[in-house]
C-alpha cells in the first residue's frame, strides 16, 4: 500500500463481501502501522442499508383521499381458515393513479411487503356488488389497499363485505416463500456464514433470492445446495412462528442487514423439534423474523428445483428456483425432452451421454477426414487451373469462377494456385450460399509492377453488385450478380 491507510471502501467490501469484522481489521492493521477509516466505513455501510431497505421496499401507492382511515389495517390471514368469506366493513374506496381500490377495517388479503406478491381474489358486499382484487398493496400509512378491477361505489362504505383470497395462488406463494427460507440456510451451510439475503421476490410460479457471495458456486454446491433443501423438505417439518419482544427473540433467529423492526417481531422457525412452546424456536434449523405467509409443514412444499444461478453485482448473486406444481412441471418437461432426445438417438435416457460422447469423436474423425480431402480436391483444381494461366509482363494471370463451400477454402485455392504459379496475380470466385465470394492474391513481383490486390477486388467487386477490398497483396469481397460473374472475370486482365 501505498498510503498509510485502510480506506472505508476496502475495509467495509472485507466486511460486506467477506463477513470480515471490522475490529480485526484495526486490529491487523494496528500491528502493520496502519490506519482504518472507519468515517469511510460508516458511510459503506449506511448506503447499504439504503440498498437494502430499497430491495425490501413494498410497491406502493398512496391514498389520495384525505378522509380515508389513517390507522394501518390489521392482518387476519395467517390462518388459512380466513382465507375463504372472511367478513370485513368497508371502510374507504378510492382511486390512485389509474387504480381503484378498497380499504375494510380488517382484511385476509396479504399485502405486498418483504419481497411477497400481494394477494388476489374476490370482494362481495351483502348488497350484491362484487370486484375481482388484482393486487394487494400497502400505503405509507399502514393501509392496505385492495386494487380492483372496476371502480368501487361509495354506497358500499359501511357495508358487510365477503374477502376470498385465491388460495391456490396463496398456497402456491406461501411454498415458494417457505422454500426461500430453506434454500437460504443450505447457502449458508454450503457457502459459509457470510452468505446472506440481499433480497428477495417470491411469487406463485418461481422465487427469487439475491444472497452475498464473492464467487460464482460451482454446480457440485449448487447441486449440494439443492440436495440439502429438499432433504428437509421431504422430512416434513413443522413450520411454525409466533409474536415475541424483540428484547426476546429467539438467540439464533436471524434479522436483515438494513431492515427496521419494531417492539414486537414475528419468527418463523422450521425443524423438527420446533413446538408452540417459545423456546423451542431456538431448535429449529432455520429461524427467521418474516412477516410473510408459510406452509404449516415443509412436505406443502412438494420440491425445490433450483433453474439458474447468476451475478447481479459485485458481491452479490442471485438464484431463481421453483417449488410445487411449478417444480413438477419444470422436471416433467426436461424429462419429455431427455426422452425425446433419446428417442432420436435411438438410445435409453442413461445411454444419451455416451452416445452423444460417441458422436462427437466421430464428427472429430470425419471432419478430419473432409481437410484431407478438401486439401487433395485443392490441390487437384489447382492443378487444372494453372493450365488456364496466362502470361503479361512477365507476371502470369489467373481469373476463374470455381467451387468453393465457405471464404476461406476459396482463399485456400489461391495459395496453392500462387505457389505454384510464383509470380502471379490471381483472382477466383465462387457462388457460397447463393451471394458471390471473390479474392485476389498478388505476389512481390506482382504487386511492384503495379498489380494490387485491393484495388482489383474493388473494381470487380463494385462491377457485379457488390465491394471488397484489403491490403496488396490479399484482398476479398462479396457481390450479389452472379449470373455476370464469368463475363467479368474472363476480361479481366486482357
Amino acid at each position: 500500500m501505498k498510503e498509510k491507510q485502510i480506506s472505508g471502501a476496502d475495509a467495509f467490501r472485507l466486511y460486506d463481501t467477506y463477513g470480515f469484522p471490522l475490529d480485526l481489521t484495526q486490529l491487523l492493521a494496528a500491528e502493520r502501522g496502519l490506519a482504518v477509516d472507519v468515517e469511510g466505513f460508516n458511510v459503506e455501510m449506511e448506503k447499504q442499508r439504503e440498498r437494502a431497505r430499497a430491495a425490501h421496499k413494498s410497491s406502493v401507492v398512496t391514498v389520495a383521499d384525505e378522509g380515508a382511515e389513517k390507522d394501518a389495517t390489521p392482518f387476519s390471514g395467517y390462518d388459512e381458515e380466513n382465507l375463504s368469506y372472511y367478513a370485513a366493513e368497508v371502510v374507504s374506496v378510492g382511486e390512485t393513479g389509474g387504480k381503484p381500490w378498497i380499504v375494510t377495517n380488517d382484511t385476509p388479503f396479504y399485502a405486498e411487503m418483504g419481497g411477497q406478491v400481494g394477494d388476489t381474489g374476490t370482494i362481495r358486499t351483502l348488497d350484491g356488488w362484487e370486484a375481482r382484487v388484482v393486487n394487494t398493496v400497502r400505503d405509507a400509512s399502514g393501509l392496505v389497499l385492495h386494487i380492483l378491477d372496476k371502480s368501487a361505489p361509495e354506497t358500499v362504505i359501511g357495508h358487510l363485505a365477503a374477502l376470498n383470497v385465491d388460495m391456490e395462488r396463496r398456497r402456491a406463494i406461501q411454498r415458494h416463500h417457505t422454500a426461500t427460507h430453506i434454500l437460504h440456510w443450505a447457502l449458508r451451510k454450503v457457502l459459509g456464514s457470510h452468505a446472506h439475503q440481499a433480497g428477495s421476490l417470491v411469487t406463485p410460479e418461481r422465487l427469487r433470492f439475491d444472497y452475498t457471495h464473492f464467487e460464482a458456486p460451482s454446480q457440485e454446491q449448487l447441486r449440494e445446495i439443492e440436495r440439502l433443501a429438499n432433504e428437509h423438505i421431504v422430512r416434513n417439518e413443522p413450520v411454525l412462528w409466533r409474536e415475541f419482544d424483540y428484547e426476546d427473540k429467539p438467540k439464533s433467529a436471524m434479522a436483515f442487514f438494513g431492515e427496521k423492526y419494531g417492539a414486537k417481531v414475528r419468527v418463523v422457525a422450521i425443524g423438527e423439534e420446533v413446538g408452540t412452546e417459545p423456546e423451542s424456536f431456538d431448535k429449529g434449523f432455520s429461524v427467521e423474523l418474516c412477516g410473510g405467509t408459510h406452509v404449516s409443514a415443509t412436505g406443502e412444499i412438494g420440491l425445490l428445483k433450483i433453474v439458474a444461478e447468476s451475478s447481479v453485482s459485485s458481491g452479490t448473486r442471485r438464484i431463481e428456483a421453483v417449488c410445487g406444481m411449478a417444480a413438477w412441471e419444470l422436471a416433467a418437461g426436461q424429462f419429455a425432452a431427455l426422452h425425446a432426445l433419446a428417442g432420436k438417438l435411438s438410445c435409453k435416457v442413461e445411454e444419451i451421454l455416451p452416445r452423444l460422447d460417441a458422436q462427437a469423436a466421430k464428427i472429430r474423425e470425419l471432419e478430419k477426414e473432409l481437410k484431407t480431402f478438401q486439401k487433395k480436391a485443392s490441390a487437384g483444381a489447382a492443378d487444372e487451373l494453372s493450365a488456364k494461366a496466362f502470361d503479361k509482363d512477365g507476371v502470369k494471370i489467373l481469373a476463374a469462377l470455381v467451387s468453393a463451400e465457405n471464404p476461406n477454402a476459396l482463399r485456400q485455392l489461391g495459395v496453392d494456385l500462387q505457389k505454384k504459379l510464383g509470380e502471379s496475380v490471381i483472382v477466383l470466385a465462387a457462388d457460397i450460399g447463393g451471394k458471390g465470394s471473390i479474392v485476389a492474391l498478388a505476389s512481390e513481383g506482382a504487386v511492384k509492377a503495379g498489380h494490387k490486390a485491393g484495388a482489383i477486388v474493388a473494381d470487380l467487386a463494385g462491377k457485379l453488385g457488390g465491394r471488397g477490398g484489403g491490403k496488396p497483396d490479399f484482398a476479398m469481397g462479396g457481390f450479389a450478380n452472379l449470373s455476370d460473374a464469368q463475363k467479368v472475370l474472363s476480361a479481366f486482365g486482357r
